[in-house]
């Protein structure tokens, strides 16, 4: 069973050795198994995370040694594409730099003022790291804390103005950018994560039941593809640590990939791409269970494969 409540995302495809087994049958449509090659795993070489609820630290802002700069806008939930030329690369790094918080690795204190006790409290954590062509440069820092309990940092303001605005890279000159104006990401791969669990003597959606999720059943879709009992591909845990739980996983391609997420979303505005997490659960009322999906697309510096991966995407260089 998937995290449920959990934010949505989007993955590949390359193999898939007889999972269409079970019923409701689909129509004839995408294959999950005809993928295209994945490129090879692309360096790092700046990457901003935040800590989210949905499980750890989740990439914002990535900068590869090729030139491409994605952004991931959290409230819309898009994962936005630019790319920079080589001297533009060098221009965002001489920008990180002329911070000063980037000369070695460190966590940005938060020290409590005289006679406040340490508060119960989440604190907000944001972490960067650079490349430096012989290790990682990281720094943590808490972005935002109550003025009337932690005495003020220079520093700490610094990097969270820096968190607002490396995603624009506003500093870049016009001869940095190959390509200044961002798209959709376009993935060329996507995991999809998918399982069935059963419900109990609870049935889903009981009689009266009402909400978008109840409108539908399993039973009642046009699928691609005949739905496999327990979910696509082969058992799966997630590498985000002991709060996961088993389902499965399958690389698939992106021509299955939209044709899923139709059937899942039909209501999403100019479908899948550049979504970073997409999620939908289906009532499937004659195995007295659910059907959970989850997509998100495969990043440039992730292998094609399900192996270590993490649902969200807590990804490290």
């Amino acid at each position: 069973m998937l995290h449920r409540g959990a934010i949505p995302v989007l993955a590949l495809a390359v193999a898939l050795a007889g999972c269409a087994t079970a019923s409701p049958s689909g129509s004839a449509g995408p294959s999950p198994t005809a993928s295209p090659a994945p490129e090879p795993p692309t360096q790092i070489l700046f990457r901003f995370e935040s800590f989210e609820y949905i499980g750890g630290f989740v990439p914002r802002v990535t900068l590869y040694a090729d030139g491409r700069l994605l952004t991931w806008d959290l409230q819309a939930d898009r994962l936005w594409l630019r790319t920079l030329t080589d001297s533009g690369i060098d221009e965002f790094v001489a920008g990180l730099r002329a911070t000063g918080s980037f000369d070695r690795s460190h966590n940005v204190p938060i020290e409590l003022l005289p006679g406040v006790e340490m508060p119960g409290i989440d604190v907000e954590a944001h972490r960067f790291r650079l490349w430096t062509g012989d290790g990682w440069i990281e720094v943590t820092n808490a972005p935002r804390v109550p003025a009337n309990v932690f005495a003020p940092s220079e520093e700490r303001d610094a990097l969270a103005a820096l968190a607002d605005e490396v995603g624009e890279a506003a500093w870049i000159s016009a001869d940095g950018w190959l390509d200044a104006n961002p798209i959709p990401y376009p993935a060329t791969a996507f995991l999809l994560f998918s399982g069935f669990y059963g419900a109990g003597p609870d049935a889903p959606c009981p009689p009266g039941t009402e909400g978008d999720i109840c409108a539908r059943d399993v039973s009642s879709i046009d699928w691609p593809v005949s739905l496999p009992d327990e979910g696509f591909g082969d058992p799966f845990r997630s590498a985000d640590g002991t709060q996961s739980v088993v389902d499965h996983c399958m690389l698939i391609g992106p021509a299955f990939a939209g044709a899923l997420g139709s059937v899942l979303l039909p209501d999403l505005a100019g479908g899948i791409e550049g979504h970073l997490y997409l999620y939908a659960t289906i009532p499937w009322r004659s195995r007295t269970g659910w059907y959970d999906f989850v997509m998100r697309p495969l990043l440039p510096e992730e292998s094609s494969t399900c192996a270590g991966k993490s649902l969200p995407p807590v990804i490290g260089p």
